[in-house]
């Protein structure tokens, strides 16, 4: 397992993103706007940490939408060109945006200072649920988000458009930055923390989003695309257990299993029978409504997963 130091990040940003790449035409038609439109929570999330109440943060996808597949309306598309800046995830996350007409001199790409860091999805079979028809997940991972060094990235990049696009504001994006940086360090601490109760566990994903957190900490990892709302066919729980099998690496056949959301109870129960626990482990690409009721930001969500995840390492 190796954390890598933040600074050492951050000069990937200023490789990857400078602010001469970023300064010329950053200007959109209306100069005085300080609307900044993003993709999903996330960022969302960081940009409004940064600028506080000094910008307007929109986020044109709803709540309950997968933001990798979403299509945004002929208006989605017409508010995003009219923003002041752009702000992206990038690595491939937003599918959209390869199709999508929008002004290059605004868009902020958060991912680009760590391209040589991404990771690959495969081996994984198309499949439907949640209403979004037959699709794969297979391709570029852009889930970067999941892993607190590389968010603490992406949010550097946000600062740095934000002082160049309003160099005005420079001391305050700054100061407000620093204290989203120091909750990154943290939680980068605690996972790091817990690494060593995870090194002889097995890790079976129900979704591939965690691939970044698992290189980052050093889990062993073996992705499926599974829906928790669908039961388990026999086919698919066989596949599980021979997954879940002792191997060299765990030969005390210590195994989890990660859940982008609560699975059926029906499922939890077959799965402990096999010697495997559930794990609800949120993404946090996106929020319920109760997270949003009850103000539940990025860090927040983060720390219930950590919280989940050690209880069922306590069990």
């Amino acid at each position: 397992m190796k954390t890598f130091p933040f600074i050492f990040c951050f000069l990937m940003i200023a490789l990857g993103c400078s602010r001469s790449e970023l300064s010329p035409q950053m200007l959109p038609a209306n100069v005085d706007s300080k609307t900044v439109y993003t993709t999903f929570y996330p960022t969302t999330a960081f940009a409004e940490a940064i600028a506080g109440d000094l910008l307007e943060i929109v986020c044109p996808l709803p709540h309950d939408a997968d933001p990798i597949f979403w299509q945004p309306s002929a208006k989605d598309i017409l508010d995003y060109q009219n923003a002041a800046l752009i702000i992206t995830n990038g690595a491939g996350f937003e599918r959209w945006l390869s199709t999508a007409s929008l002004p290059p001199s605004r868009l902020i790409d958060t991912a680009a200072g760590f391209e040589k860091a991404f990771l690959h999805i495969e081996g994984l079979r198309s499949h439907s649920h949640g209403g979004q028809g037959e699709h794969s997940h297979e391709g570029l991972d852009g889930h970067t988000w999941l892993d607190p060094v590389l968010a603490g990235v992406q949010a550097r990049a946000i600062l740095e458009a934000f002082v160049v696009r309003w160099p005005e504001q420079t001391e305050i994006f700054q100061t407000r930055h620093e204290v989203l940086e120091n909750q990154f360090e943290q939680l980068d601490r605690a996972f790091a923390a817990l690494a060593p109760r995870m090194d002889s566990m097995q890790i079976l994903c129900s979704h591939p989003a965690y691939q970044y957190l698992a290189k980052r900490y050093g889990w062993r990892i073996t992705n499926f695309d599974l829906d928790p709302d669908t039961p388990l066919s026999v086919e698919t729980l066989n596949e599980l257990k021979s997954a879940a099998a002792p191997t060299t690496s765990t030969p005390n056949g210590k195994c989890l299993i990660l859940w982008e959301s609560q699975p059926l109870l029906a499922t939890q129960k077959e799965l402990t029978r096999s010697g495997i626990p559930s794990v609800w482990f949120s993404p946090v690409e996106m929020r319920s409504q109760d997270d949003i009721t009850k103000q539940r930001d990025y860090f927040e969500l983060m720390r219930a997963n950590l919280a989940r995840l050690e209880a069922a390492l306590d069990h």
